[in-house]
């Protein structure tokens, strides 16, 4: 299971997740965010201890990026000195995985 806290991504985001509670998988939530022509979809299990990452093309619907994280270990919420803001997860494979998204949308991959 995924420890998260739901206020921080909300914070970091500023997105409130759509939840959709299905009985399989159990509760996913869905956090979009728009900026200069491209939209981030970011779906968090947290039974599964999974994330999907998604960029998408606004004008065309394309994918322009996608990375799915199974067996997420941790995701902390990171302010930085000069008050940017940041998502940090590690995959259970050690992949960092950062999402900022002022004052663009950024996915950075360590």
């Amino acid at each position: 299971m995924l420890k998260w806290d739901e206020t921080e991504f909300i914070e970091c985001l500023e997105s409130i997740p759509e939840e959709i509670v299905d009985e399989l998988v159990g509760n996913l939530y869905i956090f979009n965010v728009t900026g200069n022509g491209i939209q981030l979809e970011l779906k968090v299990y947290p039974k599964l201890s999974d994330v999907s990452i998604k960029i998408i093309n606004i004008n065309d619907k394309s994918i322009v990026f996608e990375y799915y994280i199974f067996d997420c270990e941790s995701v902390n919420y990171q302010k930085l000195i000069n008050d940017d803001e940041r998502l940090r997860f590690i995959s259970s494979a050690g992949i960092e995985i950062y999402i900022s998204t002022r004052p663009n949308i950024n996915v950075r991959i360590k």
